[in-house]
């Protein structure tokens, strides 16, 4: 692989991402060609996303932010159900969770110019993992100790736990925040964050109920998340005003329906399926296939967008290349004939005069598009 194509994979945030595993690796560098936004459809893929702010904190550390996202096919993290976690960056085994993207551990790992950040297919030359292999102190922090970090081109460092968990995270100039955790920490899947802390002393605190998660500010406004065994049923602001969550069973999966929000609208999921392989065999995935917008106040639809994908080649690299959460099968391939299409046809309903897009895209090996 030429470096030039490696660096387009980096700087090119295209629409492609995910396949339908809960490995540690999902076993596709199209995970990382999107970052979780407000709401959207990952294109190429079909994978809905979805985030809701739930610590926005400007002006310290780095502007600091904290949401409570969501992804089908991810495990449930930070004691949440399945398809939600809190977007907090971790470490699974073999696998590193940074910035909402997926990386694969490999400290053996260089690119063609002979650079290893230690994780596989990142070549951001001032980005660097490292495993200390054993716990450490963090410089400054008596008593908090670390094995991993991760250190970044603008000068910020995250400090992980032995058990993977975020600790500290840092930046050039000295600022911080501290993450501590509900003891004893059993797993990342239950693991309960207790406080955020900045260097100023501001504290944003969590409480746990047997269905609810309880986020106090530091002038103790609260924000309510409730849930159950199919995922996130609301969440309720400080002000009261409530995000609304509805699931259907497709696919053998429990996938979000419906979105409702506080000021009358409406978003409404509707699945078809796309084949993979892995070491188990021929599968199907579920993914978008409708997207429609609604006006709760008027019962109007305001607009609908449909997903179609090629059937001979997707982005897991069906039929010739399997999923594998040791590495991306169809980037490492190099097969540069390999081709993979969605087409997207949108409507816009609002005015008295529907507006109608239609659009074919075509992605190749490394996931980018291509005309």
């Amino acid at each position: 692989m030429k470096l030039k194509e490696i660096l387009l994979i980096l700087v090119c945030w295209v629409v492609a991402y995910s396949a339908f595993s809960e490995e540690d690796y999902p076993g596709s560098q199209a995970y990382n060609k999107t970052r979780l936004s407000h709401e959207s459809v990952n294109a190429a893929t079909g994978t809905f996303d979805y985030s809701y702010p739930l610590i926005t904190a400007k002006g310290r550390v780095a502007n600091f932010q904290l949401h409570l996202s969501y992804r089908f096919n991810k495990e449930g993290m930070f004691s949440l159900p399945n398809g939600w976690q809190l977007d907090l960056d971790f470490i699974k085994e073999k696998t590193a969770y940074i910035h909402g993207q997926d990386w694969l551990i490999d400290l053996l790992w260089r690119d063609e110019t002979d650079f290893g950040s230690g994780l596989r297919y990142y070549n951001l030359h001032g980005t660097r993992f490292v495993d200390d292999a054993e716990a450490r102190e963090i410089p400054g922090h008596k008593g908090v100790f670390y094995r991993y970090q991760s250190n970044h081109k603008d000068g910020s460092i995250k400090y992980f736990s032995h058990q993977g968990l975020i600790v500290i995270e840092k930046d050039r100039f000295g600022n911080f925040i501290r993450f501590d955790y509900e003891q004893p920490v059993t797993s990342l899947r239950s693991a309960r964050l207790k406080a955020l802390t900045d260097n100023y002393g501001n504290q944003y605190n969590f409480e746990y109920l047997p269905s609810e998660l309880i986020l106090i500010s530091p002038d103790n406004k609260k924000t309510h998340v409730y849930f159950n065994k199919n995922g996130v049923e609301a969440i309720a602001n400080a002000m009261g005003q409530r995000t609304e969550f509805t699931y259907i069973n497709f696919a053998g999966r429990n996938l979000l329906r419906t979105i409702e929000t506080p000021k009358g609208l409406m978003t409404q999921i509707s699945y078809d399926t796309i084949n993979y392989t892995n070491s188990s065999g021929k599968k199907q995935m579920p993914v978008v296939g409708l997207l429609e917008k609604m006006d709760l106040a008027t019962n109007k639809k305001i607009e609908e967008t449909h997903y179609s994908y090629s059937k001979d080649n997707n982005f897991t690299g069906y039929p010739m290349y399997s999923l594998s959460s040791d590495g991306d099968n169809l980037m490492d391939s190099q097969n540069k004939s390999y081709r993979y299409s969605v087409e997207i046809d949108r409507s816009d309903l609002v005015d008295s005069i529907p507006q109608n897009n239609r659009k074919v895209y075509f992605y190749n090996y490394l996931h980018l598009p291509i005309e």
